[in-house]
């Protein structure tokens, strides 16, 4: 309260002035307002029957002797992880922004000087300490030695390990792989954790690689797509692209079943229907485009990322 503050050493004043506080509010706002105890000279708390906490203090904050109101709640100790690493570490001192977690969880530090980046997880934690309902992956190629990430980081040797890249999931669960300069692509069964590789046709060469809902594969070559049929072992055909060698790259097939090629040499994407093998030129608007990635939304719009010109387009 603005005025009427506590007299020193009278505890007999104290509890009257508390009361003709909490009288003199009751009667200008209508409401039985009764007194509590006080926390300085000029604040104390009270209470009223029949309205909320929060509509008490919203309606005491427009009275003119009154500086300030706010719903009285309980305090609850902070928290801080069970995690014996971060555990480890010295006594957070928030004021001095020093302590916390040892070096491999400095991300969970009071950001400071030495570590701008980290994100203050302490203060996070005492707001909430989120929900099980909510998934949350980390992805971190810098620890492996990590016992929460033991047991759950696992690699395997390509068979042939000439250039292999571009990993895409097919509907069987599995995950296929192209080997470039092996002129092979390949398949990693996921359960049996194996491999399986086929090769293809003479300098073919496969740079991208995506496996459509049937199952079949499709990949770009040199000049080339070719399709990849791992049921059967083999592959199913290889279709010579409009430029020739235009640098075929990226590939993507909508919801149509329609496969999309760019070549890089020509700034075009082509549009492949495995129904009648027609191929439809799109040309795109600008120059030294550089396809490496396109993908189809759900609304059956491809998109592209031009990584030469640094340029986002959309062919719908």
């Amino acid at each position: 309260l603005r005025a009427h503050a506590l007299s020193a050493g009278n505890t007999g004043s104290h509890a009257r002035t508390l009361n003709d506080r909490a009288a003199m509010l009751a009667v200008r706002h209508g409401l039985a307002i009764r007194a509590a105890g006080a926390v300085s000279e000029r604040v104390q708390v009270v209470s009223a029957e029949g309205v909320s906490a929060r509509d008490l203090a919203a309606r005491l904050a427009l009275d003119a002797d009154v500086e300030s109101a706010v719903p009285d709640r309980r305090a609850r100790a902070t928290l801080v992880p069970n995690d014996t690493l971060f555990a480890a570490g010295p006594a957070v001192n928030r004021t001095a922004q020093t302590g916390g977690p040892t070096s491999g969880q400095w991300y969970l530090r009071t950001p400071t000087t030495e570590f701008p980046a980290s994100i203050d997880a302490v203060s996070a934690w005492d707001t909430t300490t989120g929900s099980a309902s909510v998934i949350v992956a980390d992805l971190d190629t810098g620890i492996t030695d990590h016992p929460d990430l033991a047991g759950k980081v696992a690699e395997w040797p390509v068979p042939t390990p000439r250039f292999a890249r571009d990993p895409a999931p097919g509907p069987d669960g599995n995950i296929y792989i192209t080997v470039m300069s092996g002129n092979k692509i390949a398949r990693f069964d996921t359960k049996m954790h194996v491999f399986k590789e086929w090769a293809m046709p003479a300098d073919h060469h496969p740079h991208g690689l995506l496996v459509d809902k049937q199952g079949m594969v499709w990949t770009t070559g040199n000049g080339k797509l070719a399709k990849v049929d791992p049921a059967a072992s083999e592959v199913v055909k290889e279709y010579q692209l409009p430029a020739g060698n235009g640098g075929p790259y990226a590939v993507a097939v909508d919801g149509g079943g329609m496969v999309w090629v760019n070549e890089i040499n020509t700034d075009s994407v082509v549009r492949f229907n495995p129904a009648n093998d027609e191929m439809r030129i799109v040309q795109l608007p600008s120059k030294n485009t550089g396809i490496r990635k396109m993908i189809v939304d759900a609304g059956g719009k491809l998109w592209y990322m031009g990584s030469h010109n640094g340029r986002l387009g959309v062919v719908e």
